[in-house]
């Protein structure tokens, strides 16, 4: 079985699990420290919609990208009768937010960074999250055409 939730908080459909699954305060699936759920450890949730027992874990898209390939492996193993020992483990990696006009915040486990290069390295660090080719060359040229003739708030 899978169960999938996108977007920051659970989704409408993981309250209607509530019978099959613990849910925590917030309404999310109570998942252990191998992803599985407490009452059908054969069924994992990962993302928004889960929540560690012990080591709560935040919102954000690096979270859910680490315990989707955590799963991945998990699966991968599940298929060639391996049983995976260890236990998910986080690794914060730093977090980023654009505050306007070419300014961005940059915190890593290295440090602390503001302003014009902090701004570049999160526009880099964008567009290697963009999946496609034609993404990756899309977004610069409308960031270009931004920063020349400015934002297009005009809708048809």
């Amino acid at each position: 079985r899978q169960v999938r939730g996108t977007g920051v908080g659970p989704q409408p459909v993981i309250e209607k699990l509530k019978g099959d699954f613990d849910l925590s305060n917030k309404g999310t699936i109570v998942v252990d420290d191998f992803l599985r759920t407490k009452k059908h450890k054969d069924v994992y949730a990962a993302g928004d919609c889960s929540y560690m027992e012990g080591r709560p874990l935040a919102s954000l898209a690096q979270v859910a990208q680490q315990q989707a390939a955590y799963l991945a492996r998990v699966f991968n193993n599940k298929a060639k009768g391996i049983e995976t020992k260890d236990p998910f483990k986080f690794n914060w990696m730093g977090s980023m937010a654009y505050i306007g006009h070419y300014d961005a915040l940059l915190q890593t486990p290295k440090g602390f960074l503001k302003g014009l290069i902090s701004w570049i390295i999160w526009r880099s660090a964008y567009l290697t999250r963009l999946g496609s080719i034609k993404n990756k060359l899309q977004v610069p040229v409308n960031w270009l055409r931004t920063l020349i003739w400015g934002r297009d708030v005009s809708s048809f």
